[in-house]
């Protein structure tokens, strides 16, 4: 006997009436549960499938924002007669057993002159303490500069990177907030002077700070 044909014949009998109701609603109910349940699937799907199209990477626009960052750093070069234009960005590498982030920073965008060397992958994944007290003047918003690196006297704090500075043969050497465009830092803007000492006049600081913070702006949106 099929399953229509016992129903039937259970709502028919009525020695058996309630036992047809109640296979009846048990039928409609479970009925009813599987088609809401494929619906909300169907929904978790969808809604799966959205987010994922909405957090996927757009190359496009990030390989265009890379672009216009590239052509900034050349006008920077250029301006500032600079041997070489870096940006760092700070990064948090790994955590130590004390839980406590080990900030870094690397080099990620440059532009130097055909007689400087590259700093990518030199500057990189650098303990962010290796700038001792610079990180503060960078995180209040100030830029650095250090006009004749030779006449310069580096807090004891520093003395790594004023070694590392005299290896690659700095003359000059300029440091900028790079921030977003609610005025976070996250990032250095270098301007570097291996070829003789250059002192900047105020104008072209303040010229120079303004053109890392729209870098700055382009690197934290250009990828969302």
């Amino acid at each position: 006997m099929s399953e229509q044909d016992l129903i039937k014949t259970l709502l028919q009998d009525e020695s058996y009436g309630w036992i047809g109701w109640t296979t009846l609603v048990a039928v409609v109910v479970t009925v009813a549960l599987g088609f809401i349940t494929k619906a909300l699937l169907q929904v978790v799907k969808n809604v799966k499938s959205i987010r994922a199209e909405a957090t996927k990477p757009d190359y496009k626009k990030q390989i265009k924002c890379e672009s216009n960052i590239n052509e900034l750093l050349r006008t920077i070069k250029h301006d500032m007669h600079a041997d070489a234009v870096m940006i760092l960005q700070y990064h948090n590498g790994v955590h130590s057993i004390a839980n406590n982030s080990l900030l870094r920073i690397s080099a990620t965008h440059e532009s130097i002159t055909q007689m400087s060397p590259s700093y990518l992958g030199v500057v990189d994944g650098w303990m962010a303490n290796f700038f001792g007290n610079w990180n503060n003047m960078i995180f209040d918003g100030r830029y650095i500069a250090i006009e004749n690196f030779n006449n310069e006297e580096f807090d004891q704090d520093l003395r790594g990177l004023q070694q590392w500075l005299a290896k690659i043969h700095c003359k000059s050497i300029y440091l900028f907030p790079v921030q977003d465009a609610y005025g976070a830092t996250f990032g250095i803007g270098v301007l570097c002077h291996t070829t003789k000492a250059v002192e900047h006049s105020a104008e072209f600081l303040s010229l120079a700070k303004g053109r890392f913070h729209a870098i700055g702006a382009l690197l934290a949106g250009g990828s969302k």
